[in-house]
């Protein structure tokens, strides 16, 4: 029978401290909380509205804020010149998407070339023709006038007055920039759209 009286000794581990953490895991505890510490004001900003973030990015590069427009802007890291094509050719009257652009100039995933802009330009209608222009030039030639700036992004020149030039750039939008800082970017690359006005 079983006796219910007899005891059986009850053996615990002779260590009944709390087993400590490798410092490899404390590490990667602590690398992951300074991620998830990072990525809170990233997913923030992905959901903060678009032209909040475009007036933070004007106000943190010094630039001067402008109104709210119908501007297009780029919708790809690599399709600016499309971008700027588009929005000359919609101040001009001739609306076409910058995905018909990008198509007719064959931009790639490296961006378009100003050969490739003139190519789409004359697709649609309106003669195109690549320039050397200084500063001054740009009071003569019809505006709007597309410039590639800092040898990697299309910009668009609206208008000039005096020695203040207003860009619609197709990353953030309308921009306005005085002579000095605007010739540090821009050093005479020039798509002038032939049968425009001057604005």
């Amino acid at each position: 029978m079983f006796d219910h009286g007899r005891r059986f000794p009850v053996r615990f581990p002779l260590n009944l401290a709390m087993p400590t953490r490798s410092l490899r895991t404390t590490s990667l505890l602590g690398v992951g909380l300074v991620l998830s510490a990072l990525a809170i004001p990233l997913l923030a900003h992905a959901a903060m509205d678009r032209r909040v973030l475009r007036a933070a990015f004007r106000f943190q590069q010094g630039l001067p804020l402008t109104g709210p427009s119908q501007e297009l802007l780029q919708k790809k890291l690599y399709d600016c010149g499309p971008a700027a094509l588009a929005e000359a050719l919609r101040l001009r009257g001739v609306v076409v998407s910058s995905e018909e652009i990008e198509r007719l100039a064959g931009t790639t995933v490296r961006g378009t070339s100003m050969l490739g802009l003139q190519r789409a330009a004359a697709a649609v209608g309106v003669r195109a023709d690549g320039m050397m222009l200084g500063f001054d030039d740009l009071h003569r030639v019809p505006l709007p006038v597309l410039v590639f700036v800092r040898g990697r992004h299309f910009v668009l020149v609206t208008a000039v007055d005096g020695y203040v030039v207003s860009v619609h750039d197709p990353a953030i939008g309308r921009v306005q920039f005085g002579r000095a800082q605007f010739l540090r970017d821009w050093h005479g690359e020039a798509l002038v759209l032939q049968g425009g006005s001057t604005l």
